[in-house]
Order: C-alpha cells, then sequence, then structure tokens
C-alpha cells in the first residue's frame, strides 16, 4: 500500500528484519504419453511454494481443450479426440491459479486406434461370383483399409464400425480367406484376423418341379436357395418376370396363379432365379389344365317350349367349352370367361326341369353344377298336375311332350284333338302260323308313341270288357282283327261294336259262337251257349236287374232282381246259330268255312234256328227269320235293356279312372250312355268325355277356365278313389314318363307277364282280373289287386330296377342324362322325378326321405337311378288317384 510521504515526514525511520519469499513451482505427471484417439488418461500437477494448489488445466492453451486436440476435465483426466489432429502431438498444461506465471507441461502424442472386426457379411462367398462383403466393427478410419490374405483390396469407408469391400475370388470351394482391418499411421494398427470362407455356387431348387393347375387356381411354389445367404429369388412365367395375364401371374412369395384361359401349349415353365447370382436357377412345369366351369344364373330362368335364347353367367368358361340343354348339346357362343349364349330349341322334357350344363373340353375336361330351366309350354292352361291326372285317365301315362300339348291346348280342345285323331294302325300278319309276340310289341309300340292315346286308352278298356285272348286266339292273324276292330269302334256307338264283335271270327273261336249250329235232336247236337250267357253278363247286363246308379234292384223281400234266365240264355243262343268264317278270298262259302279272321263271320241260314224265340223282356222273335234278322234283332234286344248304360258305364270308370265310383257318378254317365244329349243310345265318345269330365275324375282344373295367375292343381280325391296301376299300364306309364326311346317291335310283353298281366293273353272271359274282386277282409272293389302277390310285387320293383339301368331289352332304352345332369343338387333332382311321376304332388316328408336317401352317395347316375326308382316304386305312383 502506498502512502503519503508527507505523512512519514520527521518521522524516525524505522528498520524491519528481512524475511527469505520461495518461488511457486508447478510440476506435471507424466511429462510425455502416447494415447489412442479416443481413449482416456489421468494426468496429476503438482504445486509447491503456495497454498494455493489449485491449478488450471489446458490442451494446446485452450482452457480444458476442444474436440480438435481432445479435452481435459478439471482433475486433470484428458480424453483423446476422435481422430488424430493434424499435429497428432498436444500440449497438456497444468497453470498454477497462485501464479498463473507458473506452469508445467506434457507432451501427449496421439495415435490411431486399433481397429475390431466382429463379423463378416457374408461370412462365406460362393466362388466366381461377385460379393459386397460388409465388414462391421469399430474404431474405423476413412483412411481404413482391408487386408484380403495380406493384401489389400478396394474399401469403402462406410461408418465407424462398418466397412465394405467386392470379392470375386476363383478360389476352389473350401478356401479359408484371412480378413483384417489396417488403419495407417500415426498409431497404424491391424484388426484380429476373421475367416471368410470359399463355398460352392450358388445353387436353386423349386418345388414341386411339376404341378398341374386348372385355369384360375393357384399354388404356393417353393425356392430353395443353397450356398448364400441370400435365399431371394426372382419368379419368371416363361422368362417373363412376374408373369402376365396370358401365361399367368407368381408374386414374390411364388405364389402362382393360372390364367382363366389357358394357353395354346397348355403348359409354362416357372423360374426362381437368385437374386445374389442371377445364374443360379430352377424351374417347375405347370401342366395347365381348363378351369371346371361354375354357373351362378342363366336369364331368362325359365324358357317356353320351341326356340330360345339364354345367356349363361358363371366362371372358367373355356373358349371351345360346349353346352348340354336336358343332357344334349346346344348350340353356344363364347363371349367371356364368365359368359356363354345358347340357342336352341327346347323340347319337353322329362321331370319338366332342362339341366344346363357346362362342359370344358380336354385338357382336363370338366362339367359344371347344372341349373334347373324350367321349360313350359306357351301357354300353359293349366297346372302340371292337373294335365298330369288327365292323361293318365286318359292315355296310356303322361309324356313330357303329351303334357306340354295338354297344358298348352286346355282340356276340352284337348279331347276333341284326341276324338279326331285316326287310329293307330296294326300291320297284317307275316302268315297264318305267326304268334302274338310281334303283336305285342307293336301294341307297346303304338301305345309309348302313337297320337292316338285316347282312342288306345279306351279301346284297352273296352277289351277287358269285350275280351277276347290269345289263350284261344294264339296267332297273330286271329287276334289281330279282333284289335282292329275295338280301335274303330272306341268313339263309336256301343250296339254297333256289340255287332261287329259278335260277327268276330276272333270273338266266334273265344266264345264258341263260330260254327254254332241249329239244335238237331237226331244228332244229339245242342247249340253252345258260351257267347250268349256271356253277351248278357259281362258284355252288357249283368246278373241282376241294375239301378241307372249301378246299384241293384231288390224285390220286396230285399233280394237281387236277376237281369235273365237260363231260358233267356237259351232263346239267345238260339238266335245267334247259323254263323261260320268268312270266306277265303277267292274261295266259295261254304258250312263249314275254313279258318279265316279278316272280315264277319258268314250267315248260312240253313244252320240256323228258325223257331220262334223269346228274349229279355219278353219280347218274341217270329218264326222264320234269317240269321241275320235274328242276330240284329237279338241285339237291338239286349242294348235296349236298361242296365247297359249302368253297367257300361260302371265298367269303363273302373278302367279309366277308380275302381269304387260312386252309384252319383255311375249315374251321371250312365244318363250320357242312354242319351248323349242328341236322343242317341250309347255315344262311347259322349260317354268317354262325360267319364273324364266328370267332377269325381277330379279333372275340374285341366277343364276349367284357369284364373290369372298360376292354374290350380289337381284337386285331392276322396279316399278310396283311384286304382292300383295294371302291370301293362304301369310299365308303359313309366316308358312314357321317362321320354324312353323304343323300337319298332319293344320286348315289354315278358316283364307285365312277371307282373301278372301277360299282354293280349287275359286268363279268362273275365279278362286279366275280374271287375268285381274285392280286397280280402274289406269291401273295396279293387279289381288289379286280384293279380298282386308278392312274387308279382316284387316284379312289379324289379321291372323299375331293370329299366332305370336300360336292362329291360335292348329296344327299350331310357336316357337318364338330363336327371344325370340335376343330381348334383338332390333336392334339384327330386324335384325333377316328382314333376314327371309324382305329377309334382310328392309329399314332402316322402321328399325329404328321398333326399336323406341320396346324400348316401355322390354319384349322378347313381343318384339319378335311385330317385326314380324310389318314386316309381312308391304307393303314390303304383296306385293312381
Amino acid at each position: 500500500m502506498r502512502r503519503s510521504l508527507s505523512f512519514f515526514a520527521g518521522l524516525s525511520v524505522l528498520t524491519w528484519p528481512a524475511v527469505s519469499m520461495a518461488a511457486v513451482k508447478v510440476t506435471i505427471s507424466p511429462a510425455t504419453y502416447t494415447i489412442r484417439t479416443g481413449l482416456t488418461k489421468q494426468f496429476s500437477a503438482s504445486v509447491s511454494g503456495t497454498t494455493n494448489k489449485t491449478v488450471e488445466w489446458q490442451v494446446n492453451n485452450v482452457k480444458n481443450g476442444n474436440a480438435t486436440v481432445g479435452t481435459i476435465s478439471a482433475t486433470g483426466v484428458y480424453t483423446a479426440p476422435a481422430n488424430v489432429p493434424t499435429a497428432n502431438t498436444v500440449t497438456v498444461k497444468a497453470v498454477s491459479l497462485a501464479d498463473r506465471t507458473q506452469s508445467a507441461s506434457a507432451a501427449v502424442t496421439i495415435l490411431n486406434v486399433a481397429p475390431t472386426i466382429s463379423s463378416l457379411s457374408p461370412s462365406s462367398v460362393n466362388t466366381d461370383l461377385n460379393t459386397l462383403v460388409t465388414v462391421t466393427g469399430s474404431n474405423y478410419k476413412n483412411t481404413a483399409r482391408v487386408l484380403l490374405d495380406n493384401a489389400a483390396v478396394p474399401t469403402t469407408f462406410v461408418s465407424a464400425t462398418e466397412l465394405r469391400f467386392s470379392l470375386k475370388s476363383t478360389a476352389a470351394p473350401g478356401t479359408k480367406l484371412s480378413v483384417v482391418v489396417e488403419i495407417p499411421n500415426p498409431g497404424a494398427a491391424q484388426s484380429s484376423a476373421k475367416t471368410l470362407s470359399i463355398v460352392a455356387p450358388v445353387a436353386v431348387s423349386v418345388s414341386p418341379s411339376r404341378k398341374t393347375l386348372r385355369g384360375g387356381a393357384s399354388h404356393d411354389f417353393n425356392s430353395s436357395v443353397s450356398n448364400n445367404a441370400n435365399k431371394d429369388v426372382d419368379w419368371f412365367v416363361n422368362n417373363v418376370k412376374g408373369g402376365n395375364a396370358a401365361l399367368g401371374t407368381v408374386d414374390a412369395a411364388g405364389v402362382y396363379t393360372a390364367p382363366v384361359l389357358i394357353p395354346a401349349s397348355g403348359s409354362v415353365v416357372l423360374k426362381a432365379v437368385s437374386k445374389a447370382d442371377p445364374r443360379a436357377s430352377d424351374t417347375a412345369e405347370i401342366t395347365l389344365q381348363h378351369p371346371v366351369p361354375v354357373l351362378t344364373s342363366a336369364a331368362p330362368g325359365a324358357i317356353p317350349a320351341g326356340n330360345f335364347t339364354l345367356t349363361i353367367t358363371g366362371s372358367g368358361f373355356a373358349q371351345s367349352a360346349r353346352v348340354q340343354f336336358g343332357g344334349a348339346d346346344i348350340a353356344s357362343t363364347w363371349i367371356s370367361p364368365t359368359q356363354i349364349r345358347v340357342q336352341g330349341t327346347a323340347a319337353p322334357v322329362a321331370g319338366g326341369l332342362a339341366a344346363l350344363t357346362v362342359l370344358n373340353p380336354d385338357p382336363g375336361a370338366s362339367a359344371s353344377n347344372s341349373l334347373a330351366i324350367p321349360v313350359k309350354p306357351a301357354r300353359e292352361s293349366m297346372s302340371l298336375s292337373a294335365a298330369c291326372r288327365l292323361l293318365e285317365q286318359a292315355t296310356w301315362g303322361p309324356s313330357p311332350a303329351s303334357v306340354a300339348l295338354l297344358q298348352q291346348m286346355g282340356g276340352s280342345a284337348w279331347l276333341d284333338q284326341q276324338f279326331a285323331a285316326p287310329p293307330s294302325t296294326f300291320p297284317d300278319p307275316i302268315d297264318t302260323s305267326e304268334g302274338l309276340s310281334r303283336l305285342q310289341k307293336i301294341f307297346v309300340h303304338r301305345a309309348v308313341t302313337g297320337e292316338d292315346q285316347l282312342r288306345q286308352r279306351v279301346a284297352f278298356a273296352l277289351g277287358q270288357v269285350l275280351v277276347v285272348s290269345g289263350v284261344e286266339n294264339d296267332n297273330y292273324h286271329e287276334m289281330v282283327p279282333y284289335l282292329r276292330i275295338l280301335m274303330n269302334n272306341a268313339f263309336g256307338n256301343y250296339h254297333t261294336l256289340l255287332r261287329e264283335v259278335t260277327l268276330s271270327p276272333s270273338m266266334g273261336i273265344f266264345l264258341d259262337m263260330v260254327n254254332n249250329d241249329k239244335p238237331d235232336p237226331r244228332k244229339n247236337l245242342v247249340p253252345n251257349e258260351n257267347y250268349a250267357r256271356e253277351l248278357l253278363q259281362l258284355f252288357t247286363i249283368g246278373l241282376y236287374e241294375l239301378n241307372q246308379d249301378g246299384t241293384r234292384k231288390t224285390d220286396p223281400q230285399g233280394n237281387p232282381i236277376p237281369a235273365y234266365t237260363e231260358a233267356t240264355v237259351k232263346q239267345l243262343t238260339l238266335a245267334l246259330t247259323g254263323w261260320t268264317f268268312p270266306p277265303q278270298p277267292g274261295f266259295a262259302s261254304q258250312w263249314p268255312n275254313p279258318r279265316y279272321f279278316f272280315g264277319q263271320m258268314t250267315p248260312f241260314d240253313n244252320h240256323h234256328d228258325q223257331s220262334e224265340k223269346t228274349l229279355l223282356g219278353g219280347v218274341v222273335l217270329p218264326a222264320g227269320r234269317t240269321a241275320r234278322e235274328d242276330l240284329d234283332a237279338a241285339l237291338a234286344n239286349v242294348f235296349a235293356h236298361p242296365n247297359v248304360g249302368p253297367f257300361v258305364s260302371y265298367r269303363l270308370i273302373q278302367r279309366l279312372v277308380t275302381s269304387n265310383p260312386s252309384p252319383a257318378y255311375v249315374s251321371r254317365v250312365a244318363g250320357v250312355f242312354n242319351n248323349n244329349g242328341a236322343g242317341v243310345r250309347g255315344d262311347l265318345k259322349a260317354v268317354v268325355r262325360a267319364i273324364l269330365t266328370d267332377p269325381e275324375a277330379g279333372n275340374s282344373a285341366a277343364f276349367g277356365t284357369a284364373p290369372g295367375g298360376n292354374p290350380p292343381p289337381a284337386p285331392a280325391l276322396p279316399a278310396g278313389q283311384g286304382h292300383l296301376r295294371e302291370p301293362v299300364l304301369y310299365a308303359i306309364g313309366m316308358l312314357r314318363a321317362l321320354n324312353a326311346s323304343v323300337t319298332e317291335e319293344p320286348s315289354l310283353a315278358t316283364q307285365t307277364q312277371y307282373m301278372g298281366q301277360k299282354l293280349l293273353f287275359p286268363a279268362s272271359v273275365f279278362s286279366y282280373f275280374s271287375p268285381f274282386y274285392r280286397i280280402p277282409g274289406t269291401s273295396t272293389v279293387a279289381p288289379e289287386f286280384q293279380i298282386l302277390n308278392p312274387t308279382t310285387s316284387l316284379a312289379r320293383v324289379n321291372f323299375i330296377h331293370k329299366l332305370v339301368r336300360n336292362g329291360v331289352s335292348s329296344t327299350i332304352q331310357v336316357n337318364l342324362a338330363n336327371f344325370e345332369s340335376l343330381a348334383s343338387d338332390p333336392n334339384v333332382l327330386v324335384q325333377a322325378v316328382d314333376n314327371a311321376i309324382l305329377r309334382g304332388q310328392m309329399p314332402a316328408e316322402v321328399r325329404a326321405s328321398i333326399v336323406t336317401a341320396l346324400g348316401a352317395t355322390t354319384d349322378r347316375r347313381t343318384r339319378a337311378r335311385n330317385a326314380i326308382y324310389l318314386a316309381a316304386t312308391s304307393s303314390l305312383h303304383q296306385v293312381q288317384r
């Protein structure tokens, strides 16, 4: 401290003793040091000559240093910089804070840090393949380089932890190469070595190596890459990366999707190429097949019989696909894989549902599911069930064509058409030795295919009333004239028919009227009464007097009143004597003429009884009349009897509609027999019309006016109505229902014989079965049940079993293709079978049972056969109601 000198002026000078002062001194340890970048070193400083021991640390005169030269903490911990500075020696200085002029320095040499290798990627390389190797480790500098077996290779610095170099080695597989990272001066250093292996070339395999695929289908192919860590591949189809729409596409995962429209070659090559080495690849051969077509819809959904156009929508349609309609090929135009247009002419089809199916050709030929297309008449005047019921009663059974025709025409117009249809013809015999086999076959052919269905059915019914049998008339030439009589008179007058039957040589043989001579007591000759008896009992009036409703008249005691006596039979017999065979062409007539069946029997008055006769109702035929006069008068007498109307009406109702007609039904029809509305008695056409149009026939829906909307179904019949289908009707009806193809002479008679009815061979004058037969233990009249027993029942079901397998005869073939096409859906199949066989009125519980049964197999043919078999053998079909 300075003081003013004036303050001390005049004062005596004081003298202090001398004191010795020590100098501040700093020392540093260590005085020199070599350090690698990024590392640390603890320095220490010692200060003497002062009590203040604190120092300030500097690096290259920068307090605490910096990133370039390194940093040092307040406690003397030096951290070398990450990179060697340009001058790789720096000065670490400790400066005394007691005397900043005092310091101590240490020379620090900074060297690069030694590198390390933690991994090589890849750790192996393929021989002769240029490969980029990544070296991962630490302490890498941008001046670092890789030594490969002590030889430097071009190196790319990525970061302090990553270097890269490329290698294409021609060394043999199994060679081991040493990899070292070296950093240069200052402080040049090398890492420890890593081994890089040389392995075999890259190999690729594809599995599966072969595959068959349908158009539009996909498959996952697997690639396996060996000898390289890079397992990735590029996929190609016929050398097109990723494929294309024409060849099919493949994604990065190897999932190949075939084109919907397969290429003409029918195959493609799928290739996997290694991304590591494009020279490495493998292939798979894919065989392509057309897809399985799938139908989803058709427009319109239903078509009328006749010309039509349909557009089918679905998927997988090959350009060369065929289309089937109802089991037969139809013209089609391919539009796209999802659409086809078809044009054709639809005929009525069995079951009313035509199967629409698309069939793709080879390769991989396959059929689509089927769509059921209803084929309906252009005008639907009545329901399917109504049409089928009328056809069951008035024809040999519904066929697809007859159902459509009736639905379109309406009941009344159809009846008129049937009445006007010309009769089917039967050819002449080959010779007089020909049996009835050919005639049986022709009969069946006409029944299946003939247009005069109503006439045939009525003629067959009349033939079961006015019976002639092959039991007696077992040759073609003996039977065919009689069939012609029945056919020609089916819609005529019963009186006329009686006369032609009476004068038929066939009947003359069967019931012994031919050559029936007048009585001659001298020769003990008595006329045969067979024909006269059956004319009364079975052909016209029956045993007892009848009311118009067919019930028996009774006397006051309640007993039935006989319609005639034995005396009447004898008298009628006498009236019918004196007739022989017609003369053969070119020969004179004589008594008796040789057997000849073409034409009416010829009278010989000298063999005719010319006495007086008393007939029905006490009518007297005067003596001395000719054979023809007596015959005509006798037939007129019988025909006029009031029993004839109810008797004949009852029999025809039995044969056409029901075994048990009510008295009211019989009365209404008999009334028409007695008077057709124009004063004519015995008009069979009017009688047949009355039978079929009567309310009890259940045809109101066929003859009424169809209301708007859906025509009504056939009404249910009362319990006990209907009849068992006799074998001939059962068998022929099934052929028609299934639209069977029959040759000119189909063999069916043996089958119906097994069922108890040998065609043209009724067992007796009572026909194949008695019209009076009742089911034992009941009061139910059921004529057809007389020939039903365990054996014939089994024959009926066996017939259906054979029929659906085309095992009945080579002359009868059933094409079930349409049913088979529908069989993929059991419900649709059963509906078609229901329509064909059960009028579309199958009960729900029966339908469910059949559908369940069909589930036992997926085979379409078996399903179709089984469905038809179950429906046709059920009581629902065997009993016509």
